[in-house]
């Protein structure tokens, strides 16, 4: 079993990228995933500074590269313990800033494993996902090996009772079937 690169989703970097879009001259909008609001962590004062732009490999792999942000990360990581068991190795980005985005972590990834999927509570339907795989097959065209995939809720609002809210958005199952359908029949 791998341990993550970087430490798994820490309040801290919310903390971070927060003071980095307040230092920040540009006008920033800092967009925050409700289902993280419940976690709690100490933060200290000292904590080093994550420049705008700058993912993080929050676990390494070979075999697929997949990118996801907010909620979504703590999923894919799941799924990639999960995967683990079926000897398929993950990496997994989380992109952190979706604007600038790190354009070189995600296709020196793609370069690395030849497979991408991008996962994300937001619509796939011309979301961020739709223009990082736009990214991935202009700028990493000749590194795939497969073709890229997306998971993400179905076309439709978001139901408001809990249990079906957590129904609506992909689970850690739906995702390590995603990355073993791209394994299986892409290999």
């Amino acid at each position: 079993m791998k341990n993550p690169v970087g430490p798994v989703l820490r309040m801290g970097d919310e903390v971070e990228l927060i003071i980095a879009a307040i230092e920040d001259d540009n006008p920033v909008v800092v967009v925050e995933s409700l289902a993280l609001w419940s976690m709690r962590e100490s933060v200290g004062d000292d904590m080093p500074r994550i420049p705008l732009g700058s993912a993080a490999v929050r676990r390494e792999g070979r075999d697929i590269t997949v990118i996801a942000w907010g909620a979504p990360v703590h999923r894919a990581l799941k799924a990639a313990e999960l995967c683990a068991s079926e000897d398929i190795d993950v990496e997994v980005i989380d992109l952190r800033s979706l604007s600038p985005l790190d354009e070189r972590t995600i296709l020196n990834s793609l370069a690395k494993t030849g497979r991408l999927l991008i996962v994300e509570d937001g619509q796939t339907h011309a979301g961020v996902g739709a223009h990082v795989a736009a990214l991935a097959s202009s700028k990493g065209f000749t590194n795939l090996r497969a073709p890229i995939a997306q998971v993400g809720p179905p076309f439709a609002p978001v139901p408001f009772p809990p249990v079906l809210e957590a129904a609506y958005f992909p689970s850690a199952e739906c995702i390590a079937e995603a990355i073993q359908s791209s394994i299986r029949i892409h290999a």
